[in-house]
């Protein structure tokens, strides 16, 4: 059948999908000769590639909702920011913490000393290479180095992250996973840790330098109120750095007491109605147990006036004043209870909050005493001996500055210590094993599914790519219609093709053409799936 006339195309316009068909069959094996190899190629490639097993650890980032107010917030609550950026922050820091120099090698010294048999192994192969004198650095960089090429770090999302390790031996990938996660954890939290530590220890030591410099002010400060010819300020708290507050305290511990008399006289009423009298104040007061207990209360509540900090800070004096106030009312509860049994309950409580308040008058009454008359002996003084005084007054102020720095110091030791217990306890955030690395059973490379997808996106593109070129690069004639077509001539008959020697030359160097095509089409295949496809793997 003539070729020319058995190709007549269609009459219709636009897309001929039998057109196509029939320029993809007379070039059929353009197309099924590069399917077959790329197809070969992939399988070639799935057979040859070495396996690589994987073997990860996934770590999940809980966010805690509440967090300490000492601790420092990393992000300003008015910031762009986004939790999506927090997700990039937190992947990056793990992935420069797991391919920094000093974690890898830390990495491959755990390594060195859990597996010594395997670093043997390791020495043989580098005394193979030529390298001479083999030593444990060189063993530590040679494992150093090929672990900053199989680790990897994976953001899985929703706050979970893998590390792992690929290698050819699926043990030495699985112990190394175990080691590089287990490690992670450590310097993560020795990381959070650190600062905090530092900053602590930097504080101490600066604290020791300022109680060495507080007690020679203290001991100049001694040293001259003992030379004074008048003895009237030893002891005496009252300075020229807390007199206005003391007088201002003073003057408000006058009117409480004041407001406590008439409070009082109401009580007494009650009382005298419940037992008859008022029971024998002094006596009560000279009870051993209470009497201690009142001596206590007066030298907290003089400190409190005074503002002096114990040495436990003013926050440990507020907790002891609170704690002996309540073991005073429980002594008086106790000898209420044993000298008036018969009392009910709410008698019993409105005899001994009576008592309570009674007691606690007297000791306001000698604290305002007490305070009255330090500051009147620090007045006389100042007036007789001004000079002395002035001294006085400057060794006063620098025990007092030096005190200042003391306490800062011990404020910031201790906001130290709260935020070192915080990262400790992982407040805010903490970073828990979600899955333990696993020994991998399968390899993850090849990829058998990818490589045949390679192979046949490569089979499809390089055949049709083939087809088509050899259609456009066709310049015969493909019908009758085409010859009349661009002639603009009538074609009145066809004659078969003559094979003589010139068409058998062009034939031949038409085949040599596609058979250097499909040369290069098989480099090209071996070359992406055996080459390109394990580097990128």
């Amino acid at each position: 059948m003539d070729p020319y006339l058995d190709e007549e195309p269609s009459s219709t316009t636009g897309f001929d999908p039998i057109q196509l068909w029939r320029l993809f069959w007379r070039r059929r094996w353009l197309f099924v000769v590069p399917f077959v190899l790329c197809s070969g190629m992939a399988a070639l490639a799935i057979r040859v590639m070495t396996p690589i097993y994987f073997s990860s650890g996934q770590i999940h980032i809980i966010y805690e909702p509440t967090s300490a107010t000492v601790v420092p917030r990393e992000v300003d609550r008015y910031s762009a920011y986004r939790p999506r950026d927090r997700g990039y922050m937190v992947f990056s820091t793990i992935e420069n913490i797991v391919t920094g120099p000093i974690f890898l090698e830390k990495a491959a010294r755990a390594f060195m000393k859990q597996y010594p048999q395997l670093v043997e192994v390791i020495r043989e192969h580098l005394l193979e290479d030529g390298i001479e004198n083999v030593d444990e650095d060189q063993i530590a960089r040679y494992i150093t180095g090929r672990l900053d090429s199989i680790i990897k770090v994976s953001d899985d999302g929703a706050n979970l992250y893998r590390i792992g390790v690929r290698d050819t031996d699926p043990a030495l990938a699985y112990t190394l996973a175990r080691i590089v996660v287990d490690l992670f954890l450590q310097e993560e939290r020795a990381s959070r840790l650190r600062p905090a530590t530092t900053t602590r220890d930097f504080l101490e030591t600066q604290r020791a330098g300022y109680e060495q410099e507080l007690q020679e002010y203290e001991r100049r400060l001694n040293e001259f109120q003992r030379s004074m010819l008048s003895e009237t300020l030893v002891g005496n708290p009252v300075n020229e750095l807390n007199v206005a507050t003391i007088e201002a305290n003073l003057r408000r511990m006058r009117t409480d007491f004041q407001i406590a008399a008439t409070d009082i006289a109401a009580g007494e009423q009650a009382v005298r109605a419940i037992l008859g009298g008022l029971p024998n104040l002094n006596m009560i007061a000279q009870e051993a147990e209470i009497a201690t207990i009142l001596q206590e209360l007066i030298g907290l509540e003089l400190e409190e006036a005074i503002e002096q900090s114990s040495e436990g800070g003013v926050l440990d004096r507020e907790e002891q004043l609170g704690s002996t106030r309540v073991r005073l009312n429980s002594a008086l509860e106790a000898r209420i209870a044993r000298e008036y049994p018969r009392l009910g309950v709410m008698d019993r409580n409105r005899v001994t909050q009576y008592l309570y308040y009674r007691l606690y008058h007297n000791v306001s009454q000698q604290l305002i005493e007490q305070i009255e008359n330090h500051i009147r002996e620090y007045r006389d003084f100042r007036t007789r001996q001004p000079a002395q005084a002035a001294q006085l007054s400057r060794l006063q102020q620098d025990v007092q500055a030096a005190r200042d720095m003391v306490n800062t110091i011990e404020r910031d030791i201790a906001r130290e210590n709260m935020r070192l217990e915080a990262s400790m306890s992982e407040i805010g955030y903490k970073m828990v094993m979600r899955r333990e690395p696993k020994f991998p059973r399968r390899p993850i490379e090849p990829n058998k599914t990818k490589l045949y997808f390679m192979g046949l996106v490569l089979a499809l593109g390089m055949g049709g790519g083939l087809v088509i070129l050899a259609h456009f690069m066709d310049r015969s004639f493909q019908s009758v219609v085409q010859i009349e077509r661009t002639l603009q001539l009538k074609v009145i008959g066809t004659l078969p093709m003559v094979e003589n020697e010139y068409f058998q030359r062009r034939k031949r160097r038409k085949y040599w053409i596609w058979i250097v095509l499909v040369i290069l089409i098989l480099a090209v295949a071996a070359a992406g799936l055996l080459v390109v496809y394990p580097r990128l793997s």
